[in-house]
């Protein structure tokens, strides 16, 4: 073996082609940089994951919402379910007469 070649990284790793000989200190750069970009792709996969479970408390809040309200319509009697209705309707005349009322 080339004793020049000792100085650097010496001996043939494993499943490493004397190709990739290269100085100890450009390994752990090497090393560092993979380390650095393992870390930013852990960050960014946790980022996602929190996103992810955000949107589905989100979703679940949104349907226990809508099942209560569904819940509630059921037990509504019609009296209940007609003042409703007018009170909509009423919203909605006022609404049109403002639109009318601005123009």
């Amino acid at each position: 073996m080339d004793p020049k070649a000792s100085r650097d990284l010496t001996s043939l790793r494993p499943g490493i082609s004397h190709y990739s000989r290269l100085p100890v200190r450009q390994l752990e750069n090497v090393k560092g940089e993979l380390l650095k970009l393992k870390n930013k792709e852990i960050a960014v996969c946790q980022t996602w994951h929190n996103v992810a479970r955000t949107e589905e408390q989100r979703n679940s809040r949104l349907s226990d919402m809508a099942q209560r309200e569904q819940e509630r319509r059921a037990e509504e009697t019609e009296e209940q379910r007609n003042r409703r209705l007018a009170v909509m309707g009423q919203r909605s005349q006022q609404k049109r007469a403002e639109e009318t009322e601005e123009q």
